[in-house]
């Protein structure tokens, strides 16, 4: 809905000047049928035939804009037409294009197909200076350089098109793709960050342009390989997880994703492991737990993690009572029988547990 008008516009657009009368007409006639229709545009002094007028809606239900009985498929496209094409405004749409600026046009396509470019322009130009609103005048300019592979005045050209109808659809798409060959000129210049605004720039214009969303995605997976390669790993998962935003139904990259996170588990989890093994080498029972409860959390559905973490706390246990065992040797030696006591009470009570 967001985006509609442009969708709207585009009917209109691509619509010939019989099918244009006809579409303002219906969206104003309370009867749509065709000799109501017919009677309509004779009284708006609509020069045609019946069978263009014929023709003209046969097409127009073609592309599912009629149906058969020349209702609107879409009320919210009538609903637009009532509110930017009234009648009226379509009579000057269509009854006061300057012949001689036409006829520039013509000479500019002619040049245009021809190679000669530089000809081409100056036809639109003159054509613009007999009717300096002429859209089609300024997005041919703008084609031109394109085809001469010329982006930059290309954007411009473009920009100027859409000053005058922000909503014409040559004007969007060919500015989109303007910028999304300069950004594909920047890659090839290793420019990657020249390359991301002129993307963006697309995306601004058509937030669902698939072409640039996948550059976008793009630049967003080179930057986490890159970042793994330097050991960033934190850094490698949030440019993958950005580059899923753009291509979000890519299953490559998916894929890729869900491999690096495993990678990250298990590099994380072998350092735990190897740091709990070295305290207990050393004895230091708690500092060899810490690290083995850290991976339990992390890897829950491992039981070997908590076989291991079950095997420290027996060796902390054994350890333990063997301290004990031989603080009452001790204490029997230096004859110190309360203490000695004490020490083989505890070793009792931990056996009964």
């Amino acid at each position: 809905m967001e985006r509609g008008t442009v969708n709207l516009k585009f009917v209109w657009d691509e619509a010939s000047d019989i099918e244009k009368w006809s579409l303002a007409a219906l969206a104003q006639l309370d009867q749509a049928d065709h000799r109501a229709l017919a009677d309509f545009l004779r009284k708006q002094r609509v020069r045609f035939s019946e069978s263009d007028l014929t023709s003209g809606l046969l097409h127009l239900r073609e592309k599912d804009v009629l149906t058969p009985d020349n209702r609107f498929v879409i009320h919210l496209l009538r609903l637009w037409l009532q509110k930017n094409r009234p009648i009226e405004q379509v009579r000057e749409e269509l009854t006061e294009v300057n012949p001689i600026a036409n006829r520039y046009i013509e000479i500019g396509m002619e040049f245009k197909d021809a190679g000669v470019y530089d000809k081409a322009i100056e036809s639109f130009q003159e054509a613009l200076e007999i009717a300096k609103d002429n859209i089609q005048a300024q997005v041919n300019i703008a084609l031109t350089y394109m085809d001469q592979k010329i982006y930059d005045k290309a954007v411009v050209e473009f920009e100027k098109a859409l000053t005058m109808d922000g909503e014409d659809v040559s004007a969007r798409a060919g500015l989109c793709e303007a910028h999304l060959a300069l950004g594909d000129a920047a890659m090839q210049r290793n420019r990657p960050k020249d390359a991301i605004l002129s993307y963006q720039r697309v995306l601004a214009i058509n937030a669902e342009h698939t072409e640039a969303r996948g550059r976008m995605a793009e630049l967003s997976r080179q930057r986490a390989e890159k970042a793994l390669t330097d050991g960033k790993d934190e850094e490698a998962l949030s440019a993958f997880a950005e580059a899923l935003k753009f291509t979000p139904e890519d299953p490559v990259l998916t894929a890729r994703l869900e491999q690096v996170r495993a990678e990250k588990k298990a590099k994380v989890l072998a350092a735990l492991l190897s740091r709990s093994e070295k305290e207990a080498g050393a004895k230091n029972w708690q500092g060899a737990i810490k690290p083995l409860e850290e991976a339990s959390l992390l890897a829950p559905e491992d039981s070997s993690i908590q076989n291991k973490l079950n095997e420290i706390r027996a060796a902390q246990e054994q350890s333990r009572l063997e301290s004990l065992l031989a603080k009452a040797d001790a204490a029997v030696r230096s004859e110190c029988w309360n203490e000695a006591i004490e020490a083989l009470t505890a070793v009792l009570s931990a056996a009964r547990a």
